[in-house]
Order: C-alpha cells, then sequence, then structure tokens
C-alpha cells in the first residue's frame, strides 16, 4: 500500500510540472468568444480576478488616439505594463473583438486591421486577464495559445520569464509608445544585453550592457533563461542550473508592493516597486527605483563613431549663453572652456584622449498638451486654409519672439527610410505607398480646390512617430481654380521625377503627380534611387529606363534580389510594378488617376497589362 502513495503521490507532481498553465486557469473572469471593447471616452476594460490589473484602452496624450494596453489598475496613474499598437494608435471608435472562430483582432472604425494576436484561431475557447498581469487566450482545457507574456514591449513582470530571442523596446518618451531607440535582448548566446538600434530597420548597434552569462568554451555554462520570479527577483538561470542574480540585496516584499522591470525610454533597464497601499501616514505613493543596469550609460558606451546610448540623435540641454546667439549652433566644452560653433560644420575628427562634450542646439518638439495649454485649448483660431489651421498661442521663452510651431516628424523624410543602408520592413513600404497614394488622391479629386502638388518625391514625403506618411514642401504646388482641370506654366519639379509634359509646353494637369509617384513608387520597391550614376551596369543607372524589360521577360526579381521578403511575395511585387508603369507612361492621357491607382494597390481594382511607357521601344 505504502508503494501505491508513493506512486500516486508522484503521478499527481508529474501532472503538475507538465501542464503549469492549468494551476492559473481563471474561473470567474473568463471573457467569451464574441466578447468586443471599443475605444471611447469611457472604454470599459477587462481586469483580472484581484484587480490589481485590466486591459482595454487608453487615451492618449492626443484625445482621439488610444492605446491597447495592460496597467495596474488599483494605482492612482495607471501604469501602462503592455501594449500592442504604439505604433499605430488606434482612433476613436475602434473595435477589439474576440470573434467566434477565436481571431483576436483590433480594427478602426472603417474596419481595417490595425492589429492582431498572431497565430491564434481555431481552437481559442476564451480570454482572461490573469493577476499575473498576462493577458491570455486558452482552449477548453485551459491550456495557453496565446499570451502577452510571450509578447512583452518594454516591461517584464513577476512570474514572467524571457526565452532565447526574447526583446523589449524601449518607448519614444514616457507619452509617446512608438518604438524607441533602445532595446533588450536575451541572445541565443545565453547573454542578457541592452543596445541601441536604428530606426526603423532594428539593425542592432554596439552593447552597452551584458550580463556575462554566456560561455562559448562550456555551453552548460550558458544563459537559457530569464526569470522575474513571484518573489521579485530578477535572474538569469544557467543550463547547468545555477543562477545569476541581477537584483542585488534586499528588495521590497511582493505582498506589500507592486514590482515591474521596464526598459526606459532613456535606454536605462529599471526595477521599480510601488506600494499597494498607503505608507508612513500619506496617501501620496509613486514609483521607486529598486535597482538598474548600466549604473552610468554614458560611461559604460562603449560603441564607436556614435553607435552608443549617448551617440548620435541624443539630445543634451544646451548652456543658456548661446540661446542668445543665433550663430550658435554647436558649442563644445572641454576643460571649462567654451567654443561656439556655426554653420557648416567642418573639420571635425573623433580624439579618444580628449573629454569634453558637444551640445547641439535641435529644433524642439512639443507635446499637444503643450499646445492646448499655449493656445488656451486652441482658443483663438488665425486662419485657415487647404494645409490646416492656425491657431495663437503663448509658449514662456522669457524672450518676445514670433514663432510657426508645425507637427514634427521624429522619422525624418521617406528618402532617410528607404535610402539606407539596411532594406526596411516590405509591407511597412507598400503601406506607405499606399498612404502617399491615398493623400495624393485627396489633393487632386476631394479638396475643394484642386492641388497640383508638382514636386513629389521621398524628400517630400516625412514619416511621423507611426511612420505614417505626410505629403510636405507645396511651395511649387499649382491650384486649379473652380472647373479648371489643366493649367499651364514655367517647368517645376526635380530632375528624375518630372513628367515628359513639362519638356513640350503642354497644359499640365494632375497627371505630373501621377508621374512623379510611379517613380518614386518603383523606388520604394527597389529601395534604391531611379538615378544611380555609379552603378557597374550602365544600363541599370536610369530605373525607369529599365523596369518594363524587367517586368516583360519576367526578371523582376532582380530588383528586389537582396530583399528576402520581397522576393517571397513577387505576385505582389509584380501587380505593384504594373501600376508604376502605368503611372510612368510618356502619353499622359495613359496614365491613370490616383483615385485608380490607390483602388490597384489595395487590389479592388485589376491590373490590366501596361504598355511600353515610352512609345519609341515599341519600334525595336
Amino acid at each position: 500500500m505504502a508503494i501505491c502513495k508513493a506512486n500516486l503521490q508522484y503521478l499527481c507532481i508529474f501532472l503538475i510540472s507538465i501542464s503549469p498553465n492549468l494551476v492559473n486557469a481563471p474561473t470567474d473572469n473568463r471573457v467569451a468568444l464574441g466578447s468586443s471593447l471599443l475605444s471611447s471616452d469611457n472604454s470599459s476594460s477587462w481586469k483580472s480576478p484581484s484587480g490589481d490589473f485590466a486591459f482595454g484602452f487608453r487615451l492618449l496624450d492626443n484625445q482621439n488616439l488610444f492605446l491597447l494596453a495592460i496597467w495596474f489598475d488599483k494605482i492612482p496613474d495607471k501604469t501602462i505594463v503592455w501594449y500592442a499598437n504604439g505604433d499605430n494608435p488606434a482612433p476613436k471608435g475602434s473595435k477589439l473583438e474576440l470573434t467566434n472562430d477565436g481571431q483576436f483582432t483590433l480594427k478602426n472604425p472603417q474596419g481595417q486591421v490595425i492589429w492582431k494576436a498572431d497565430s491564434v484561431g481555431n481552437g481559442v475557447a476564451y480570454a482572461s486577464m490573469l493577476d499575473t498581469s498576462n493577458f491570455i487566450l486558452a482552449n477548453g482545457e485551459s491550456l495557453y495559445l496565446w499570451e502577452s507574456f510571450k509578447h512583452p514591449s518594454d516591461t517584464i513582470l513577476p512570474s514572467q520569464v524571457l526565452e532565447a530571442g526574447a526583446k523589449l523596446y524601449s518607448r519614444q518618451t514616457d507619452y509617446n509608445y512608438s518604438k524607441g531607440r533602445f532595446q533588450l535582448r536575451f541572445l541565443p548566446t545565453g547573454d542578457l544585453v541592452l543596445n541601441t538600434i536604428s530606426l526603423p530597420t532594428d539593425f542592432a548597434y554596439g552593447n552597452y550592457y551584458h550580463s556575462n552569462t554566456s560561455d562559448g568554451l562550456n555551453g552548460m555554462n550558458s544563459g537559457y533563461k530569464v526569470v522575474f520570479n513571484e518573489s521579485g527577483y530578477i535572474y538569469v538561470i544557467r543550463r547547468n542550473g545555477n543562477e545569476v542574480n541581477l537584483t542585488l540585496g534586499n528588495i521590497a516584499s511582493t505582498g506589500d508592493f507592486y514590482h515591474r522591470a521596464t526598459l526606459d525610454f532613456d535606454g536605462i533597464f529599471t526595477q521599480h516597486a510601488h506600494p499597494k497601499a498607503p505608507r508612513n501616514g500619506t496617501s501620496v505613493q509613486s514609483w521607486f527605483s529598486v535597482w538598474y543596469e548600466p549604473k552610468d550609460i554614458c560611461s559604460d558606451t562603449t560603441g564607436d563613431e556614435g553607435e552608443g546610448a549617448c551617440g548620435y540623435n541624443s539630445i543634451c540641454i544646451l548652456d543658456s549663453s548661446c540661446f542668445t546667439d543665433c550663430n550658435c549652433v554647436v558649442a563644445t566644452i572641454r576643460d571649462g572652456t567654451c567654443w561656439k560653433k556655426k554653420l557648416p560644420l567642418s573639420k571635425g575628427r573623433l580624439e579618444r584622449n580628449t573629454y569634453g562634450k558637444a551640445l547641439v542646439k535641435v529644433s524642439k518638439s512639443f507635446t499637444y498638451k503643450d499646445l492646448r495649454d499655449a493656445t488656451d485649448d486652441f482658443r483663438e483660431e488665425l486662419g485657415r486654409g487647404a494645409f490646416g489651421t492656425v491657431y495663437k498661442g503663448v509658449i514662456s521663452s522669457s524672450r518676445p519672439h514670433r514663432l510657426l510651431v508645425y507637427e514634427y516628424m521624429s522619422n525624418g523624410t521617406l528618402a532617410s527610410f528607404v535610402f539606407g543602408i539596411a532594406k526596411p520592413d516590405w509591407n511597412k513600404r507598400i503601406q506607405m505607398a499606399v498612404g502617399i497614394a491615398r493623400g495624393l488622391m485627396y489633393l487632386h479629386e476631394e479638396c475643394s480646390t484642386q492641388i497640383i502638388h508638382c514636386d513629389i518625391k521621398p524628400q517630400n514625403i516625412l514619416l511621423d512617430d507611426s511612420f505614417t506618411t505626410r505629403i510636405s514642401d507645396f511651395g511649387l504646388a499649382k491650384l486649379l481654380m473652380g472647373d479648371e482641370t489643366r493649367t499651364q506654366t514655367a517647368i517645376r519639379g526635380t530632375k528624375g521625377y518630372v513628367a515628359p509634359e513639362w519638356f513640350r509646353s503642354k497644359h499640365i494637369t494632375a497627371k505630373v503627380d501621377v508621374y512623379s509617384y510611379g517613380v518614386m513608387l518603383l523606388e520604394i520597391i527597389c529601395c534604391r534611387k531611379n538615378v544611380e550614376l555609379e552603378r557597374e551596369n550602365e544600363g541599370d543607372i536610369i530605373l525607369t529606363d529599365v523596369v518594363y524589360d524587367y517586368y516583360k521577360h519576367k526578371r523582376l526579381a532582380i530588383l528586389v534580389e537582396n530583399d528576402e521578403e520581397a522576393r517571397n511575395d513577387m505576385k505582389r511585387v509584380e501587380r505593384i510594378v504594373m501600376v508604376a508603369i502605368w503611372c510612368i507612361q510618356e502619353d499622359p492621357s495613359l496614365r491613370p488617376t490616383m483615385k485608380t491607382v490607390l483602388q490597384m494597390l489595395e487590389g479592388v481594382v485589376e491590373v490590366s497589362v501596361p504598355p511600353s511607357p515610352y512609345p519609341f521601344s515599341s519600334i525595336c
């Protein structure tokens, strides 16, 4: 009998060990199939059994945009610990739905998918917000088919585990949840590292922190898992079972304090704690630091040529003496002496034995709240036009200067995105191409006064925090008044993007923008400029001259030969190239309107076989 009892005990332990998800299976807060949440001023949420955590929509600084997130729900600041759509906030009226067939999707009011949980569907029986802060989709046996713990954003929490290959990304700022410049990675080698990245390519620069838990000589001595345990300690488990503690010393009890470890927007990985109840006779409670790495981010930076956390594009506060000097754009400070520099900067060099700092003037960015306060809630309108409304505001700067505040485009131009060293994401490029087409259609067909831009090129397409495209630089734009459909004007635009009719003194229509868009669409596909004089093959110097031959002879793979994502999507590559060839037809009457271009890109209209864009080539 004793043997039977022992075997039964062993069997119970074995069953528990292979089904850990069953231990945390929810019993009274399941979200049923068919449930949904709407983004609105009074958005509801799905809460964990204890009420410690909530899952739902959070209103961003911009009053009409929402973040799908998980947050601490019992503390005043409702700190967010996970978010799904930082790069693509949801507009008001968006819907999150757990469909009857198990799909978990967030769609905007027009029905377009903003975000969805990957690799789920058949088998999902319910969703649940757990007391661990893990939001799960589970089957009928309570096994997790998807969980937020496996898709972290910038934070991990007690009971969460990071496997090899896991990544955290910082946000841009405290209130901007788009992807920032810093990354935490648990490498397959067993090291936990911090590094900066290139946006939007995710190219990783040199590490400025590593946990020293890899061993190239003895794999069993390398880490294979990062654990944030329920007692609040973070450690790396080596393959031999040994633990390397990252949390040093004694910490506040998880029974009395909430804990989280966040890759903050400044690149510091910090474990924070927050009292669960008022302490020391005060109701004011806040997060405090338990430990953080690195201890001195600038001193610990080892990257060369501006790679590190304090490298290119870092922001410092300029010495006040330079504010009044309009010629001063850079100040270098060394040994207590300050040298002012003006444009153009020249004779720069890297000195490894010199200790000092350089302060560079940059444009100040304002949050939506800053501008709302400055304009007294946008009270006084100065004027409005085709490109927006202008409001009067006052910003305290102790100087009587007039300023114009424009929307800040943090990710620069499409040119810097497409023509960079690393190839940007294929789907993101197509999304941008569609966005530009939609913007041009608006200018041509939906404005009360038709606008011909006349200078469409990648340098005039700006990218915001979410890499949404914005058409800019209307300095050469032409307005068509009343029922005009064409005009006559001097040649405008940029070499390589100018439609042929500009050179023939013909009347100009919106089709000149269609031509320029077609050239730019080819550049977006191929990640190269239309004209590249340094090409080894002289025949490839001008992209628009060779694209039809590549299309006609079914050699389009050459255009995307170093782009694996595009090569795996050749049907769409062919369709978009066909659209571009229609756009660059020499005869403007053959070019489609931007509305038709948009419909072809979105698959609403079939793309017919295009003719050669140049009539003379049909003779050959």
